[in-house]
């Protein structure tokens, strides 16, 4: 991914209060490799959430309202 691009989603959950690490290599990483295509503009960037952000680690269940909170702010990044 052009390092723009990671320092704009970088900067971007920074700014929205969430604890952001960059270029830190989580698995499955591999799978990007067979969605970009940088030489002729495809970029492909793994973005991975902490369930503690939307779900009860300890019963399983989803907050919806945190879900939807999170769904949200992903699509605001989208346009950056």
């Amino acid at each position: 991914c052009h390092p723009r691009i990671t320092q704009t989603a970088y900067h971007f959950f920074i700014a929205r209060g969430l604890k952001t690490v960059a270029n830190h290599q989580f698995s499955g990483g591999n799978l990007l490799a067979l969605t970009r295509d940088p030489s002729n503009g495809f970029h492909s960037l793994q973005i991975e959430l902490s369930k503690r952000l939307y779900m009860d680690e300890e019963t399983g269940l989803t907050r919806p309202n945190d879900l939807r909170r999170l769904k949200n702010l992903c699509s605001e990044l989208i346009p950056h």
